[in-house]
């Protein structure tokens, strides 16, 4: 797992003057950003699918800080959520604030006291809600630390504090982890405020909140840079005769007489560890759409076409 950090002095060549000079220049500043520059977030009109949207839930995330629910969700949840919202195309995603938010996923992603979460339970509910991707993740520590700053004779103790967060995205057609990574910030903070961490309080300062703010970006750029590049899926959920049922309906995009390539992705693989995935396969034919409601669909078999429960369906 790779730990970003972030640092706002660069050494410049090596350059001892140039690098005290940016010491000096930069003396003020109480914050650290390593970050590579991003280029400006571009949303476009135009579906990549031919007008299908994947669909994506964002469960809450385990809080282990020190602090409050509401001061997490103020100045972290509700901004990353927007971020998200408006930083990937062709999507459509779903909150624990949806009204409508199934029950069944607050159970999946549910963090226990011990262990990890089950990837399968995860994959196959998102598959039964029609959800190409699950977001979890966890606020995982807010610390306090001292390291030395400056050179030579200038050197002093300076203390910090570290917000540490781990975000791990699911694929449901696999219940693999698309993204995995833990994203850190560190502030600089007083010596009373140090002392105050240690004890086990954390104040809710505006630093605080502008770093929170700032990892939420970076956790959405890099959500957005994987479902950019994710291609539409659907999930079978039943079939009878020759009708097949799909948990996306006209939400996703689908209308009647839509055609879509059916693939097998029922059969499982198992790690030596017990870590259980779906394997994708083959195009097993093709569907054409009869009927849609908001969140299912269903389908005619086309000939010499196979489908069963678990079967996934992709763009032509």
């Amino acid at each position: 797992m790779q730990i970003k950090q972030m640092t706002i002095v660069r050494y410049l060549g090596g350059v001892l003057v140039a690098g005290l000079l940016v010491l000096f220049m930069s003396g003020g500043c109480a914050r650290f950003d390593t970050r590579d520059p991003r280029p400006p977030k571009l949303t476009l009109p135009e579906f990549s699918d031919g007008g299908l949207v994947n669909k994506v839930a964002l469960s809450l995330f385990d809080n282990r800080t020190q602090l409050r629910f509401e001061e997490v969700e103020q100045s972290f949840y509700r901004p990353f959520n927007q971020q998200i919202k408006d930083g990937c195309r062709d999507l459509l995603l779903f909150t624990p604030y949806d009204p409508n938010f199934p029950e069944a996923l607050v159970d999946a992603t549910l963090v226990p006291e011990r262990g990890a979460l089950n990837n399968m339970v995860i994959a196959q509910t998102g598959r039964s809600l029609g959800l190409g991707a699950v977001i979890t993740g966890r606020l995982a520590n807010i610390s306090g630390f001292e390291r030395e700053k400056g050179f030579w004779l200038f050197k002093e103790n300076q203390h910090y504090e570290r917000i540490m967060i781990q975000v791990d995205m699911y694929a449901a057609e696999t219940g693999a982890k698309t993204l995995s990574e833990a994203y850190s910030q560190e502030i600089e903070i007083s010596d009373t405020e140090y002392q105050a961490l240690a004890n086990g309080s954390v104040e809710n300062s505006p630093q605080v909140m502008e770093a929170f703010q700032e990892i939420a970006e970076d956790i959405a750029a890099d959500v957005c840079t994987i479902l950019n590049d994710m291609p539409w899926i659907g999930f079978v959920t039943r079939v009878e005769d020759n009708i097949v049922t799909l948990s996306a309906g006209s939400d996703a995009g689908l209308v009647p007489g839509r055609r879509l390539e059916l693939y097998s992705s029922d059969r499982m693989f198992q790690t030596p560890k017990g870590t259980r995935f779906f394997v994708p396969g083959n195009k097993t034919g093709e569907i054409e759409i009869t009927a849609v409601a908001t969140d299912s669909a269903r389908a005619t078999l086309l000939p010499d076409s196979k489908a069963g429960p678990g079967y996934t369906v992709r763009a032509r």
